[in-house]
């Protein structure tokens, strides 16, 4: 499972934005996805070819068909993953740099994080989304380069002063890694009537579980999307929410300590006041700068602290500096020259 505009898509949409000719090539990334492989060259129509239905989509079929569609010459072509940025190397892509772009490295799962760290070894650049995995690859010389956010809002929107109209978001996977359950059962906890309401936005192996316990608390505040399909529907949800949760649980936190949330910078971009249930990098100075704070995992913690959220928002001039400087570093690192630059 993944949401639409992930990584690779805001790096196009950047680069297509400041003038630069882009070729986008995406695939699948698990079975549930639509069995079809795009190729978007330059904002032209996308080259359209049908999956074979041959059971889970595996990586290597990702490989073949990058190499497939990799023909041509472009200034730099990058992978978003190891087999992505190893097919970029092996095709007949004639790149004056092959890049691979790590923004993520998942605890546990041993045989995807050496693959990174073979590809690592023989492209020519690699840049990471956080300094942990930066350390985690061994490339000292590797750009660290957050990731970059969506702006759905031009201006914050006010926040109510009754917590029992304050609107609560969260974005992501329904996984035990980001446990939703603190928050739901601070909600279950308050009085009918005084309870904020929560718009979860995303799918993962917890969804059936989430559900069922607000059928049992009778959480009718509670709403579940599912999966957003384009960006009106995201559009409508940062228009909707006060605050943003970001729900990483402490006792499966690996990921959170080394990962840069793209969840959070989209938040931020919104306008949305982050609340964070442990401390992770990309959060740090959120509550000096006045753009989030850190709760309690006790969901009776949770439960009294929404009335003193109650009329907060994120600092405008904040918000605007932290997307500036994301998308400095960025346009330093991808967009430094002028002219002809093609990034795959």
């Amino acid at each position: 499972y993944h949401l639409p505009w992930g990584t690779a898509h805001r790096v196009a949409e950047t680069l297509q934005s400041d003038g630069h000719r882009v070729t986008l090539i995406q695939h699948p990334l698990n079975a549930r996805s639509p069995r079809r492989s795009l190729c978007s060259v330059d904002g032209r129509p996308e080259l359209d070819l049908p999956r074979r239905p041959h059971g889970p989509v595996s990586y290597l079929a990702d490989y073949e068909l990058t190499r497939k569609w990799s023909g041509g010459s472009y200034d730099v072509a990058v992978g978003f993953d190891a087999l992505c940025a190893a097919a970029l190397r092996d095709s007949r892509c004639r790149a004056a740099l092959r890049v691979l772009y790590l923004v993520d490295w998942t605890a546990g799962r041993t045989l995807v994080n050496l693959a990174n760290a073979v590809v690592a070894s023989s492209v020519d650049r690699v840049v990471c989304a956080s300094e942990a995995i930066r350390e985690r690859i061994g490339r000292g010389e590797a750009a660290v380069v957050p990731n970059l956010p969506l702006r759905f809002l031009e201006t914050p929107l006010p926040s109510p002063t009754e917590a029992a109209r304050l609107q609560l978001g969260f974005i992501g996977h329904l996984t035990e890694e980001q446990d939703l359950s603190p928050f739901l059962e601070a909600l279950a906890g308050l009085p009918e009537g005084v309870r904020p309401g929560l718009t979860v936005v995303g799918d993962g192996p917890l969804r059936a579980k989430y559900r069922a316990f607000c059928q049992r608390s009778a959480l009718r505040e509670v709403e579940f999307w599912g999966a957003v399909a384009d960006k009106t529907r995201l559009q409508a949800f940062y228009r909707k929410i006060h605050f943003g949760l970001v729900a990483y649980s402490s006792s499966r936190g690996q990921k959170a300590l080394q990962c840069d949330s793209v969840k959070v910078a989209d938040y931020v971009a919104n306008y949305k006041y982050v609340l964070f249930t442990n401390e992770i990098p990309c959060c740090a100075g959120f509550e000096t700068e006045g753009l989030g704070c850190c709760v309690s995992e006790n969901p009776r913690r949770i439960a009294r602290s929404l009335d003193r959220l109650a009329g907060r928002v994120a600092r405008r001039e904040a918000a605007d500096r932290f997307c500036a400087q994301r998308l400095a570093v960025f346009r330093e690192v991808f967009a430094g020259r002028e002219g002809e630059d093609h990034v795959r």
